[in-house]
């Protein structure tokens, strides 16, 4: 009987430890593959330093398609003319612009700007979460 624990023991020990190497030989490969395969990336350039082309948006005057200034919410407003008066570019686009075409209500509302991230938190700095 004492053979026999031993030997089960034994056995379950070694499985042990081959499933941790399994799990490491499998994170090893994991890394070396996510290197081969990013290794040829070139880094993002750093949007800050980048002017943006606005001249490829496709941009669509509210007016001429049946959109009114009262389909589109109040905070969507505040945060256009807060963009606006910044000096930035500042759009409805996505979803929200097809449902108001289709007179449905949006469930939300999205913006495009020509800010980048540190520009649309120093315009919204009063706003605290």
């Amino acid at each position: 009987m004492a053979i026999f624990m031993r030997a089960k023991k034994l056995f379950s020990t070694s499985l042990r430890s081959f499933t941790r190497f399994q799990r490491w030989n499998h994170t090893l490969g994991e890394r070396s593959l996510q290197g081969e395969l990013y290794s040829e990336m070139v880094p993002a350039p750093n949007p800050a330093l980048q002017q943006i082309d606005t001249s490829k948006w496709k941009k669509i005057q509210a007016s001429k398609v049946g959109i009114s200034a009262s389909m589109i919410s109040h905070p969507s407003w505040v945060v256009l003319n807060i963009l606006h008066k910044g000096g930035f570019e500042a759009y409805l686009v996505g979803g929200c612009v097809r449902d108001l075409l289709l007179n449905r209500i949006p469930k939300d509302f999205d913006v495009i700007t020509t800010a980048n991230l540190k520009q649309v938190w120093s315009q919204f700095s009063w706003y605290s979460s």
